[in-house]
């Protein structure tokens, strides 16, 4: 996943955020095993941000 280009995940729906914040995650362990953990902690903070959009994205009914 690129999080060079963009710090914060704003996609439209809540299923979108929730399978980014997913995929993050998997980026992170990855990052994790291979000893890259800048990388890993960039990504589990883009998942927790993507799980905030998710939940703000379900109390807008999207």
């Amino acid at each position: 996943m690129g999080l060079l280009s963009r710090k914060t995940p704003s996609f439209a729906t809540e299923a979108g955020n929730r399978q980014h914040a997913k995929n993050a995650r998997k980026n992170a362990a990855k990052a994790r095993r291979n000893g890259d953990h800048e990388y890993a902690q960039q990504c589990e903070d883009f998942a927790a941000e993507a799980d905030r959009q998710a939940d703000m994205s379900k109390r807008l009914g999207r």
